[in-house]
C-alpha cells in the first residue's frame, strides 16, 4: 500500500498543478496563524464551526502540512487526501449560505478559489491512473497503426476454387503414377542387364 502511496508514473507537467494546490494551501494556513481574528479563530466563530479554538488552529496545520507535501512531492496523493475534506467542508459552511442568501453567481464568485483547489486536489489524487490510462490509449493507438501498415505490406494468396483444387489433386496424382512406372521400369531394366551379366560370366 505504501509503495503505491508513494510511486508516481505522471507526467512532469503535474509539478504546475501541485505548486499551484500547494502553494495556495501553504499560504492559507499560514494566515490563519498571522490574522487569528479575520482567518483563524475569528472566522471560525462566525461561522458557526463547532470547538473553533482547537479547530482552527488544527485546519491550520493541516493545510500548511499538505501544502508543503504538495510543494515538494512528497505523498501527494495521501496529502491531497485531507485537503479534499478541508475543501468540501469549507465550501458547505461558508458558499452555501451565500448560495441561499445572494443566489448562484455570487456563490460561483465567492466560491472560485474553493472549486479550483477542490478539483486540483482530486486531479493530483487520481493522476496515477489517468496518466496510466492515457498511455494505455497511446499504446493502443500505435499498435492499431502498426497494425494498418502492415496489413498494407502483405499480400494475400486468393482461395482457390473446387475445380481448381480438383484439378490440381488429379495433376499430382497423374505425376506420381508416372514417376512410379518408371521406376518399376528402371528396376525391371536393372534386372535383366544384371542376369544377362551373370549369364555372360558363367558361359
Amino acid at each position: 500500500m505504501w509503495r503505491k502511496l508513494l510511486a508516481s508514473n505522471a507526467s512532469p507537467a503535474v509539478i504546475l498543478i501541485r505548486f499551484i494546490v500547494g502553494g495556495v494551501f501553504l499560504s492559507e494556513g499560514l494566515q490563519k496563524f498571522i490574522f487569528p481574528v479575520d482567518l483563524g479563530v475569528g472566522r471560525f466563530i462566525k461561522i458557526g464551526i463547532p470547538s473553533p479554538e482547537i479547530m482552527a488552529p488544527f485546519v491550520g496545520v493541516v493545510e500548511i502540512v499538505g501544502g508543503v507535501l504538495l510543494l515538494a512531492g512528497f505523498l501527494t496523493r495521501l496529502a491531497a487526501m485531507p485537503l479534499i475534506i478541508d475543501m468540501l467542508v469549507a465550501i458547505t459552511t461558508t458558499k452555501l449560505p451565500i448560495l441561499q442568501k445572494s443566489g448562484f453567481w455570487a456563490m460561483a464568485h465567492e466560491a472560485r478559489v474553493d472549486y479550483a483547489m477542490l478539483l486540483g486536489c482530486i486531479f493530483l489524487l487520481i493522476s496515477r491512473k489517468v496518466v496510466a490510462r492515457c498511455r494505455a490509449d497511446q499504446g493502443r493507438r500505435a499498435l492499431r497503426r502498426i497494425g494498418r501498415k502492415n496489413r498494407d505490406k502483405v499480400t494475400f494468396c486468393p482461395i482457390p476454387s473446387r475445380n481448381t483444387f480438383l484439378s490440381y489433386c488429379h495433376q499430382e496424382e497423374k505425376i506420381m503414377k508416372e514417376s512410379k512406372t518408371v521406376h518399376t521400369m528402371n528396376t525391371s531394366n536393372r534386372t535383366i542387364g544384371e542376369i544377362v551379366a551373370d549369364n555372360h560370366i558363367t558361359a
